[in-house]
């Protein structure tokens, strides 16, 4: 696995991220979870987040953190890997672009790991079929039981390279 790249940190406030529209969906999540890790999935209403739904997706995380498996996907997520990621293993999709997944994988693990958001960007994608993009990816946790990092709510900001 490669090791976390100089552009991927963990989030202490909206602040530290340059996307509006991620700052927005950090201030969401921020409100929701209080004093615990995060809040539960169950929690998360899609009408609060209607300007984010394009651009987010959810995760499961899987035999304590070895894996993680994607639950939905919106829109802007289904154009940009060019397919529905939903039921996948992290795993299994990281053949198609080793470095890329390799970079993803890394900011899932900080933020499950270190139960806090991490954030990843901005920076030139490593996707290949997306070389021309710049994109800045931010992985919030999800816990059932307040304390246990069950799942991530993640949210991608892509724009073209200057």
């Amino acid at each position: 696995m490669e090791t976390t790249t100089a552009n991927q940190r963990l989030v202490h406030d909206a602040n530290q991220l340059t996307s509006e529209r991620l700052k927005r969906l950090y201030v969401y999540w921020d409100a929701l979870r209080g004093n615990r890790v995060g809040p539960a999935r169950s929690e998360l209403n899609p009408a609060d987040m209607r300007d984010q739904l394009g651009w987010i997706w959810l995760m499961d995380v899987t035999d304590g953190g070895a894996d993680f498996r994607f639950r939905m996907g919106g829109d802007r997520v289904i154009q940009f890997f060019g397919r529905r990621l939903s039921g996948a293993l992290l795993s299994d999709i990281a053949k198609e672009s080793p470095q890329f997944f390799g970079r993803f994988r890394n900011l899932v693990r900080l933020a499950t790991t270190s139960a806090s958001p991490a954030s990843g960007g901005p920076a030139q994608t490593a996707y290949e079929p997306k070389a021309h993009l710049d994109v800045e990816a931010l992985m919030l946790p999800l816990s059932d039981d307040g304390v246990t990092v069950t799942g991530l709510l993640g949210g991608i900001e892509i724009r073209p390279l200057v």
